[in-house]
């Protein structure tokens, strides 16, 4: 048995140190397609694992806790999962409601606590003091997420990326014998980076200058306070001596190499940091030479019979470039056993894929050429769109130290990705070489008409609909109709990471206001890729997946009948997915295009629930029941949901589970407006008395307290968002559906500097991936310039 490499150092050296210890703690189990592997049991019920790492396969996390920063995730080879419930009765901290399935068949590493219980004395005390570091890394998550996202050089960096970036943290434990946890003025890469308390006080010392030993106590550092440079992209020395003011301590810390890394692994991530104040020109030439990169190299592969993929992938590399002006070279992986001669490599020329033949004997030589053809196109190429012969695939292995496709932070310099056209992914196994964390999965949808129950889709899965006789011979990209150009581009945006998706919030009829900032999208051309929605807000989300934007304009048609259909509803809410289906012609979720993840809230196990199959107006009612007035859903494992937004009223995280660069999240449940009580009509004891049994007063105060309520968990939920639209309040009933128009005139009022925010940060991300980098290496060359001539003045001074 191996355990796949993890970032946390303290736990893999503890188990490099203790090898004989892996089968003895761990149970290999294997798990077919979507079934559960475990769930929180607040009382009774089976053990719940102590742990768990992914071995092979795709699993899916839902995790709720007070102050969750990631509640819904992807888990793939090497993610390792820890229990955050208190393991002895006398931990303080609030339980965590947790479910685990594997989404495809999938092998995991079981830690139990019976098994850690089995070790010696010493050792058991050991790795539970690691495990618990890292459980208070997670429960801290928020926290450094928080911090980092304020500081002046990651406040533009997109919550995806930021949040790749908090995943590599690791945690230090200081013993009262080391005393000094960062010197002051040190430059060692052990000490460059940002550091969160976890457990224990510190403090931060300076010297005065000129009196160096005369150390001066400048502030204390608790559970939750950061220090060392928290703005990561700094030269600047340590400020502070760090010493240990308690017998132990935990600190997290990002190491500053860490951000440096996702600089070169993601453009998008370069180009949005904002310029340092203290790079160095040493620092600046060696960022010169690492930022030219290299392109990454795009395999395709289909399990589609009759899919000409040879014409779909030109047509794809011809869509992104059109749209984003990327570099891409197609490249045509030929077999033969003579392969003589390479052809000369074709120069860019605007607006051309070129497309260059590579003939190659095997799979081994085809991984070769391909790894010395992505080095000679450093700075020239963004992409290599690569169809490969079907006879290559054995033997073609991606390099060892190449950064894995689609996990944002991953070592090696050139990213390889697996591309896989598939009817039914999660039954497609990426071929050897690549893990699920490296593949696009592209599925196949079924025509229209095709009513019945589709395949599950693993995460981030782009969806095309596509006639392929209309792709069985080459023709201009330009004389697709215009819904195929814009299935390419969707497709496009996949591969190249400009994924944007939208999160509507729940709100009864405020929920209108979210149809306005869909429409502001599309005028200002910025696409949506991807939606969830919770309540209303999945109303809104189902129409718009159905019917896109003519599915908006029939929902304000038919504001006057949804009373009629909530009315129905409290008798059965079947009522509500009955009338759904009906308007939307029974699609389904798991064959729409656009895919939509509807949020409910599974009140059986305090659980948010996403809804992968059924009909649009099924996932509408899961979301959308109102407990105690309507009847609730049940699942198969017989647990009842209702109401999403009691858990996630802006379901953002759904949104970063699919891959999403760009998250935009509408909040329509506003702060009611402030309104003072008018006081009792009779003086003395007896008017305040009766001025207290008002019905209408009382009224009042539940329904602003609601309001308080929803708005609030709607600001913490959508926290995980790039741009939060917080719609305004409007004086109108949140039940008055037959009024949509007006809601949505009242949302363009002050819709403005949303979009505008929006549609910067999507032009930042639709800039072509070299031009962004070209444009890091002037600001670094301007630096440099800067740094030279303060140096050149320093010494003629």
């Amino acid at each position: 048995m191996a355990l796949p490499p993890l970032h946390f150092k303290g736990l893999s050296q503890w188990f490099e140190a203790h090898p004989e210890r892996l089968g003895q703690l761990f149970e290999l189990r294997s798990f077919p397609r979507e079934t559960t592997i475990s769930v929180s049991q607040a009382q009774g019920g089976s053990p719940e694992p102590r742990a768990l790492v992914v071995i092979s396969g795709e699993l899916a996390l839902t995790q709720v806790f007070p102050g969750c920063a990631m509640p819904h995730r992807p888990l793939y080879r090497g993610d390792l999962w820890i229990n955050l419930n208190p393991s002895a009765a006398k931990r303080r901290e609030p339980r965590a409601s947790f479910r685990v399935e594997s989404m495809a068949p999938s092998e995991v590493l079981l830690l139990s606590q019976a098994a850690l219980d089995s070790l010696p004395e010493q050792e058991a005390k050991e790795l539970e003091d690691l495990l618990e570091g890292y459980t208070r890394l997670e429960r801290s998550r928020s926290t450094f997420f928080t911090a980092l996202r304020k500081t002046v050089q990651l406040q533009r960096v997109g919550t995806r990326l930021l949040h790749a970036l908090v995943d590599t943290a690791d945690v230090r434990s200081i013993r009262e014998a080391e005393g000094v946890v960062v010197p002051q003025g040190s430059s060692e890469e052990e000490h460059q980076g940002a550091f969160l308390v976890l457990d224990g006080h510190l403090g931060a010392w300076r010297d005065p200058e000129g009196k160096e030993g005369d150390s001066v106590l400048t502030h204390a550092l608790y559970p939750g306070s950061l220090f060392g440079d928290v703005v990561l992209h700094s030269d600047a020395p340590a400020p502070s001596t760090v010493k240990l003011h308690s017998k132990a301590a935990r600190v997290a810390f990002i190491p500053q190499r860490n951000s440096e890394r996702l600089s070169l692994r993601s453009a998008l991530y370069a180009g949005a940091i904002a310029p340092s104040p203290n790079e160095t020109w040493q620092r600046g030439l060696q960022l010169l030479h690492e930022l030219l990169p290299a392109p990454e190299v795009v395999l395709f592969r289909s399990e589609v019979p009759d899919a000409p993929l040879e014409v779909l992938v030109q047509d794809v590399a011809e869509a992104t470039h059109q749209a984003y002006q990327d570099h891409i070279l197609r490249v045509d992986l030929v077999f033969s056993s003579n392969a003589g001669s390479p052809e000369p490599r074709p120069r860019w020329q605007p607006g051309e894929v070129p497309c260059y033949r590579l003939r190659v004997a095997n799979g081994q030589a085809a991984a070769e050429a391909l790894a010395s053809l992505a080095e000679d196109c450093r700075g020239e190429w963004d992409y290599l769109f690569v169809h490969v012969d079907p006879r290559l695939w054995p033997g073609l292995l991606p390099p060892q130290n190449r950064a894995h496709g689609f996990r944002p932070m991953s070592e090696g310099e050139v990213t390889w990705k697996l591309v896989l056209l598939s009817r039914d992914p999660l039954a497609s196994k990426p071929p050897p070489g690549f893990d699920r964390d490296s593949t696009l999965y592209t599925a196949l949808l079924a025509p229209r008409s095709e009513l019945l129950p589709g395949p599950s889709l693993p995460a981030g899965t782009v969806r095309l609909r596509l006639e392929l006789e209309r792709f069985y011979s080459h023709r201009p990209f330009s004389q697709l109709p215009v819904e195929d150009q814009e299935r390419f581009r969707r497709w496009g945006r996949g591969i190249t990471e400009r994924v944007v998706g939208v999160a509507l919030g729940g709100g009864g009829a405020w929920g209108f206001a979210e149809i306005a900032l869909i429409r502001g999208m599309h005028e200002r051309n910025i696409p949506i890729d991807v939606v969830s929605g919770t309540s209303f807000g999945a109303a809104v989300g189902a129409f718009y997946s159905g019917m896109g934007l003519a599915g908006l304009d029939l929902m304000l048609k038919q504001g006057h009948v949804f009373p009629w259909v909530m009315v129905a509803s409290v008798v059965n809410s079947s009522a509500m997915s009955l009338y759904v289906d009906r308007v939307l012609h029974h699609q389904r979720l798991e064959r729409v295009e656009i895919p939509f993840f509807p949020v409910g809230t599974n009140v059986s196990e305090s659980q948010a629930y996403v809804r992968p199959k059924g009909t649009l107006g099924s996932g509408v009612r899961s979301s959308g029941i109102m407990p105690g007035l309507l009847s609730p859903v049940f699942t198969d494992d017989h647990c009842r949901v209702v109401d999403g937004a009691f858990i996630n009223s802006v379901p953002a995280s759904v949104l970063l589970t699919q891959r999403a660069n760009l998250t935009v999240a509408g909040n329509v449940l506003s702060d009611p407006p402030d309104h003072k009580d008018p006081g009792p009509l009779l003086p003395g004891p007896a008017g305040r008395f009766i001025h207290g049994l008002n019905p209408l007063g009382r009224l009042s105060d539940l329904v602003r307290s609601t309001l308080i309520l929803f708005h609030t968990g709607g600001e913490q939920s959508s926290s995980c968002a790039d741009v939060l639209y917080d719609s305004p309040f409007v004086p109108i009933a949140p039940w008055s559906f037959a009024e949509g128009q007006a809601f949505v005139d009242a949302a363009k009022q002050n819709l403005g500097p949303s979009l505008d925010d929006i549609e910067k940060r999507w032009k930042g991300m639709a800039q072509r991936r070299g031009d962004v980098l070209s444009q890091v290496r002037e600001r670094v060359r301007s630096k440099m310039k800067e740094a030279v001539l303060r140096l050149g003045a320093k010494e003629s001074a």
